[in-house]
């Protein structure tokens, strides 16, 4: 018993050694702040603020929705504090990485006699592969960069999956096979890339499984053949959901691709020398990039792509050939080429070529270098060998996380591999622009125009810029162009509604945004924006059927409940605006301008201790706004109540200089009573 006992310690040791590997790796990232579409995916989107519109968040991409619903979970108990975000990535992280260990260290029991036999090779290969897999550089766009959470969660499940489908064929228990059952179905709604979970069981089957009992397969294999169905459904509604289009089914062709612009065939013979670069950055990791430069492949006769099939070609040759004698050699090589099917194959989509492609094909080349390294080297020097690989990585991963710490730090390095990717220009400025250099974006918008002149992202981004600088005629131009090369772009019609908006031109600025409702029909940001108007032209009726319009098409759009709670708060209609602005709150407890208001409701409805509680709260999430100190300074001195006029007068006095309070109070433009 005390060897067993020893044994089962070791593999422990080593799980955990592996766990903490990974968590130290990753240990400098904690503070990285959002990046380029983190923004949109999570930072800026409603439906991440809210745990109670689950229907809502489902429908806003399927296909994701368990990534989104953790997005949201991080937010219900930390805000958007990207250390709570980071936590989560790296965990997954680091649990991928023990779960592969397992994984390897499971399959060992199905390799032939004497392979089964060899403990030292087993060891240290499942820890050599699974350590590789923790630190390597290639690791950093899936961890870091935190929308690619639904990489991690993925192959969190891809990994459950796997190894749960291992122990049903080996032993079979209802229960457990609940518990796996519903592992593989949440892993559907991560990531597409989980559809290649049924392939690569089939092809563990083959390599490994094949002289077990085929006892309870029909069971064993409904979850992971319902994958190829819920998968593509998962994406076909997605797409008819972004698109407000009906089914019919032409839309499953149109599931398999993101982009209509490249026809599939040159998309396959592009991914090709890619497939050969992703294997050249696995074995010399020192070009990483946010988003690679790839020239298209026109014909299968381009020297590159020749060289590329070829060398594709005598790798699984060579796989076929050794499938007896190194069967986990063999099955690795496929693996990883399985692993690449859904986004470096036949479905086309917008870039060619994302290190985070890579995340789990990373273990596969792990284990082939740990075949390797036991294979053709002596025990001896195993152990050093590997400690200088890890090492290495180690090094190169901290380096590259480095570059993360700011999201300009990451765009400049981005450029300076890639200076023709109009995409970083554009990205670059974007990231300037959030970071208040306005000067610094506008040169990089027109890098990006130098680029291609007509470029519609890139117009639309000058058009924002310039109305940031208050050149609002070369902003109209710029909106204008992009609309002369396309009536139907939806961003530069909208953005030029927001123009005529802000120039106080109601009229004109209806049409604009009527044009881009008829593009986006049910819009809520657009019908919110069209009851903007016409409660600027005091047209409240139709402000308020705007404002309820766009509620009916997203409940959570805080904008419009907002707008609509004000409305009805000037009405003295304190009945509907106290529920409006509650749920503002609900969705958003850190919306401070929503918490002054709702008090203000609740002091024109004689409640002044909930009105006092709501004001509170608005100046502990904002303590510099003068408007809720007068506001709660006025509510005390009505109550009569001295001690707390007194304290709170004192605290403004505090926040606010004497001699900007005038100055202040005349900018002042929020709810007051």
């Amino acid at each position: 018993m005390r060897p067993q006992n020893h044994k089962i310690n070791f593999t422990r040791f080593h799980a955990l050694a592996v766990f903490l590997a990974g968590a130290l790796i990753y240990a400098d990232s904690w503070d990285v702040p959002f990046q380029l579409d983190d923004l949109s995916v999570i930072a800026q989107n409603p439906l991440v603020r809210t745990l109670y519109s689950l229907p809502d968040l489902f429908r806003f991409d399927p296909s994701r929705f368990l990534t989104h619903l953790t997005f949201a979970i991080n937010y219900h108990w930390g805000g958007f504090n990207a250390f709570g975000f980071h936590g989560v990535n790296i965990t997954l992280h680091c649990c991928n990485a023990v779960l592969f260990y397992f994984l390897v260290k499971r399959t060992f029991q199905y390799l032939p006699f004497p392979q089964n036999n060899n403990l030292d090779k087993k060891n240290l290969l499942a820890l050599g592969a699974a350590l590789i897999f923790a630190v390597h550089p290639l690791q950093t766009e899936s961890v870091t960069y935190l929308v690619q959470r639904s990489v991690l969660l993925a192959v969190f499940f891809y990994l459950i999956g796997l190894l749960g489908y291992i122990q049903l064929r080996t032993e079979f228990h209802k229960g457990f096979f609940g518990l796996i059952g519903a592992a593989v179905l949440l892993g559907t709604m991560t990531k597409p890339i989980f559809i290649t979970l049924p392939l690569t069981v089939f092809l563990y089957e083959v390599y490994f499984l094949s002289s077990l009992k085929r006892q309870n397969m029909s069971r064993i294999l409904l979850p992971y053949l319902l994958v190829l169905i819920l998968v593509p459904a998962w994406i076909i509604l997605f797409s008819l959901n972004y698109f407000s289009e009906s089914f019919d089914v032409s839309k499953l062709v149109f599931a398999t691709r993101t982009t209509a612009e490249v026809p599939r065939g040159i998309y396959f013979l592009t991914e090709l020398p890619v497939i050969v670069r992703y294997i050249g950055l696995l074995f010399f990791p020192a070009a990483q990039n946010i988003l690679h430069s790839v020239p298209w492949a026109r014909s299968i006769g381009e020297p590159s792509v020749i060289v590329a099939l070829l060398f594709i070609a005598s790798l699984i040759f060579y796989a076929v050939r050794v499938r007896q004698s190194k069967p986990l050699l063999s099955f690795s090589i496929l693996w990883f080429f399985i692993l690449l099917i859904p986004e470096s194959s036949i479905f086309p989509l917008s870039d060619v070529m994302f290190e985070h492609r890579l995340y789990l094909a990373v273990g596969c080349f792990a284990v082939i270098v740990m075949e390797g390294l036991t294979s053709c080297v002596g025990k001896t020097r195993q152990a050093a060998i590997l400690g200088l690989i890890v090492v290495t990585l180690s090094i190169l991963t901290y380096a590259r996380n480095t570059v993360w710490e700011s999201p300009s730090g990451l765009l400049e390095d981005a450029i300076a591999k890639s200076p023709g990717k109009i995409q970083l220009h554009n990205a670059l400025g974007i990231s300037y622009e959030q970071e208040g250099a306005l000067t610094l974006a506008l040169q990089e918008f027109q890098k990006a125009e130098a680029l291609d002149r007509n470029s519609l992202a890139t117009l639309n981004h000058l058009g924002r810029i310039y109305v940031k600088i208050k050149d609002l005629k070369a902003a109209e131009t710029a909106f204008k162009k992009a609309l002369i090369l396309n009536s139907r772009y939806f961003e530069a019609n909208f953005n030029l509604g927001n123009l005529y908006y802000l120039e106080k031109k109601w009229p004109a600025s209806l049409e604009q945004y009527q044009r881009a409702l008829a593009l986006k029909p049910n819009d809520p940001l657009v019908l919110f924006k069209i009851g903007k108007v016409y409660e600027s032209m005091k047209n409240l009726s139709e402000a308020e059927r705007f404002y309820k319009t766009a509620i009916l098409h997203a409940p959570y759009a805080l904008d419009a409940l907002y707008a609509l709670g004000n409305i009805y708060l000037d009405q003295q209609n304190y009945a509907q605006a106290v529920p409006l602005y509650e749920r503002v709150l609900k969705i958003n407890p850190h919306y401070a301008l929503a918490h002054n208001t709702l008090a203000i409701a609740y002091v024109s409805t004689a409640q002044p201790y909930k009105a006092e509680r709501y004001f509170k709260e608005a100046l502990r999430l904002n303590p510099n706004d003068i408007t809720t100190y007068l506001n709660l300074i006025e509510l005390y001195r009505r109550r009569g109540d001295k001690k707390n006029f007194d304290y709170y007068s004192n605290l403004m006095q505090h926040f606010i200089s004497s001699h900007r309070r005038k100055e202040v109070l005349q900018e002042i433009d929020v709810p007051a009573f």
